[in-house]
């Protein structure tokens, strides 16, 4: 059985898929999209590299920031800011996989919540619900925004 990081990697990247974000072929493979990579290095640089394969919706680069973990934290922050939508939506993914660490990202996510993009919005929601008890800045913002 599948754990919840992977069941959620994969209904990112079959949810960009159905908008026409992704291409289904390299997809098609459940077993190719859940494997995680050993060799993952978590310098500035490498960190940016992964940063730029989210523009391609590359499954190999979300393992990788989720394992860097805090370290990808900033460059994912930054990343929110990008004009492709899809890239923004694996980032907001990827932050929701660090889980607590990333409440650096809140300030970004709650921005995130009025974006034009439902599907951004969304995310941003859900990834606000998995940083849990460190997000509750966030309480406040949606409250108003009802």
């Amino acid at each position: 059985m599948f754990n919840l990081h992977k069941e959620y990697r994969a209904a990112v990247f079959l949810a960009l898929a159905l908008l026409g974000g992704v291409s289904l072929t390299p997809l098609s493979n459940i077993k190719v999209l859940t494997q995680t990579s050993s060799n993952i290095s978590c310098s500035n640089r490498e960190i940016e590299k992964y940063i730029k394969q989210l523009e391609n919706a590359e499954s190999e680069a979300f393992d990788a920031l989720v394992k860097c973990n805090s370290k990808s934290i900033p460059a994912l922050i930054k990343a929110l800011g990008n004009q492709d939508e899809k890239a923004s939506i694996i980032a907001i993914a990827a932050l929701g996989e660090i889980g607590e660490n990333a409440k650096p990202a809140v300030p970004e996510l709650i921005n995130a919540l009025r974006d034009k993009d439902s599907t951004v919005r969304y995310s941003a929601a859900y990834t606000l619900g998995r940083i849990g008890e460190n997000a509750q800045p966030a309480d406040s913002e949606i409250v108003k925004d009802l």
